[in-house]
């Protein structure tokens, strides 16, 4: 979901929300498949990502930084709901 919403958005995020300067060189809109990697990895650092640096948002866009803080939210809950499957099952030592 999250992926879809950046697909069109990337260039908005990366440069007025919260850039993450290793993919700004990265992205080329005119290419589809440059676009596709970059969202996907911007969605990932973001989604997955243990921590966030407050000095990177930029607080003029306050809808996209909320956005950014509900994506990065739903992204620790899930790997809490994972690491909380993965120690109480049976899968790792009996």
């Amino acid at each position: 979901m999250f992926f879809f919403i950046n697909l069109f958005q990337i260039r908005e995020l990366n440069t007025n929300a919260y850039p993450i300067h290793e993919l700004k060189d990265s992205y080329h809109p005119s290419h589809l498949k440059s676009r596709l990697l970059t969202t996907f990895f911007y969605t990932s650092l973001v989604f997955f990502g243990f921590k966030l640096k407050i000095e990177n948002f930029n607080f003029k866009k306050p809808i996209l930084v909320i956005y950014i803080f509900l994506q990065y939210m739903l992204g620790i809950i899930c790997i809490a709901y994972i690491a909380n499957f993965v120690i109480s099952s049976s899968i790792i030592g009996s």
